[in-house]
Formats: C-alpha cells, sequence, structure tokens
C-alpha cells in the first residue's frame, strides 16, 4: 500500500483534530448514529486522527479554547 502527504496549514490541522476527536468520541457514546456506512472508514479517521494527535502540543496548552478559536478564525478568513 503506498502513503501519501496531505498539505494542511496549523491551524487546519487544529480543526481536523478537533473535529475528528469530536466525531469519533461521538461514535463511541453511541451518539451519532449511522455516522459511518463501512467500518473501514472508522478506521482511517481514527487513524489520521491518531497521526494528528502525535505531531501536536496545543490539545495539552490551557489555552487550547482560545487557540481553537483563532484557528476556525484564520480557516474561516482564508476560505
Amino acid at each position: 500500500m503506498s502513503k501519501n502527504i496531505i498539505e494542511i496549514s496549523d491551524s487546519e490541522k487544529l480543526v481536523l483534530f478537533e473535529f475528528l476527536n469530536r466525531i469519533i468520541k461521538d461514535k463511541y457514546d453511541e451518539l451519532s448514529g449511522d455516522l459511518f456506512e463501512d467500518i473501514s472508514e472508522e478506521y482511517v479517521l481514527s487513524t489520521i486522527l491518531c497521526q494528528l494527535e502525535k505531531t501536536m502540543t496545543e490539545p495539552l496548552n490551557p489555552d487550547y479554547k482560545e487557540l481553537l478559536l483563532k484557528a476556525r478564525e484564520d480557516v474561516r478568513n482564508h476560505y
């Protein structure tokens, strides 16, 4: 299986991390219903989340919520 690299900004990375963390947690909490059509989708998203977690320090920062708000604003302003 070949590997691919996807380039995203730090702000996009933080927004994606928060989104994946939320939907995967919701899946485990059984709040998301039929979010995944196949277990492979959950595996792929979980893998991406784990890869993000390995490269990030922001979630450990006491100012995480502020960092996330700024990242979301930054992403919105660039699209």
